[in-house]
C-alpha cells in the first residue's frame, strides 16, 4: 500500500480519535493484518480495503486515489511556491526548500525547522564565501593593476636615470646659516 493511502487511512482515524485497533475491530479484520498493511509489509486485498473504506465511512475508491489526489495538489502547491521562490532571496529560499523537503519526507514541523535553519546558515556562508571571492578577484586585479603601474614607473625612472648618465648630477645648495 503506499505511503498516501497508509497517511489517508491514518488520518481518518486520528479524526475519529481510534487506534489502529479500534479501526481493525470496526473493519472486522485482524489487528495484526490491519498493522502489516500500515506498515507496508503486505499490500490488502481488495475486500480488505472495501472493509477498512467502510470502517472509516469511505469507499475503496477515495482511499485508492488518495496518491492521485495528492500529486494534483502536490502540483498546484509547487505552482505557488515557484512563483512565491521569484520574490524571495536565495537564503530564504534554500530555507522554505529545506522545511518543506523536511516535511515531505515525514520530519516533524520541530524537525523541518531545524532543517531550514541548517540551510539558512549553509547559503548564508555560501554566499559570504561568494563574496569574499568576488572581492579577492577585484583585489587581486587592482593589486596585479598596481604592480603593473609601479613596474611602469620603475621603467620610466631607469630611463630617466639612464639618459641624465652624462651630465653632472645636481646637488641640492646647502644653506649655511
Amino acid at each position: 500500500m503506499s505511503p498516501t493511502r497508509v497517511i489517508e487511512i491514518l488520518r481518518r482515524c486520528d479524526q475519529r480519535g481510534w487506534s489502529l485497533a479500534e479501526l481493525a475491530r470496526r473493519a472486522k479484520i485482524r489487528p495484526n493484518t490491519l498493522s502489516s498493511i500500515v506498515n507496508g509489509h503486505t499490500t490488502p486485498q481488495r475486500r480488505t480495503l472495501v472493509k477498512i473504506a467502510d470502517a472509516l465511512g469511505t469507499t475503496a475508491e477515495v482511499l485508492a486515489t488518495a496518491d492521485e489526489r495528492r500529486a494534483r495538489r502536490d502540483d498546484s502547491d509547487a505552482d505557488v511556491l515557484a512563483t512565491a521562490f521569484g520574490e524571495i532571496d536565495p537564503v530564504g529560499q534554500a530555507a522554505v526548500l529545506a522545511f518543506a523537503t523536511a516535511l515531505a519526507d515525514g520530519a516533524t514541523v520541530a524537525e523541518a525547522i531545524v532543517a531550514a535553519r541548517a540551510a539558512e546558515t549553509i547559503e548564508r556562508r555560501r554566499a559570504e564565501a561568494a563574496s569574499t571571492a568576488r572581492s579577492a578577484e577585484s583585489a587581486a586585479a587592482a593589486t596585479g593593476s598596481i604592480a603593473a603601474d609601479a613596474e611602469a614607473a620603475i621603467r620610466r625612472a631607469r630611463e630617466r636615470r639612464g639618459a641624465g648618465r652624462g651630465s653632472a648630477p645636481r646637488r641640492r645648495a646647502r644653506s649655511t646659516g
